[in-house]
């Protein structure tokens, strides 16, 4: 429930297009432990009575492809070693999607 708290309390109740650390929590060793990448994502949470803020992705791909054309981006804010060891992994996801939940 703190993640659903935490992104509940942003501005629009979301967080989005937003890069997050992938992290293996269940490491035995130490090259498989720490941030083995970054993801680049939205999610919302939204409550009865609330509105879903509706992008307009074509104009902030635009913004954002102007911004990588100047030589600035948000994404500036990941440093990666030069040396960064690239290997094959796998990403699971589970998305669930409840609609029409009733709470007691």
């Amino acid at each position: 429930a703190d993640v659903l708290d935490s992104i509940y309390s942003r501005p629009d109740h979301e967080l989005y297009r937003s890069f997050v650390c992938l992290e293996n929590d269940e490491a035995t060793n130490a090259d498989e432990s720490g941030t083995q990448g970054f993801l680049k994502l939205t999610v919302s949470a939204t409550g009865p009575g609330d509105k879903v803020k509706v992008h307009n992705l074509e104009k902030e791909k635009a913004a954002e492809k102007k911004l990588l054309a100047d030589g600035s981006s948000e994404s500036q804010a990941l440093v990666l070693p030069a040396m960064t060891p690239v290997v094959l992994r796998f990403l699971v996801v589970k998305i669930h999607s409840v609609d029409n939940l009733l709470v007691p």
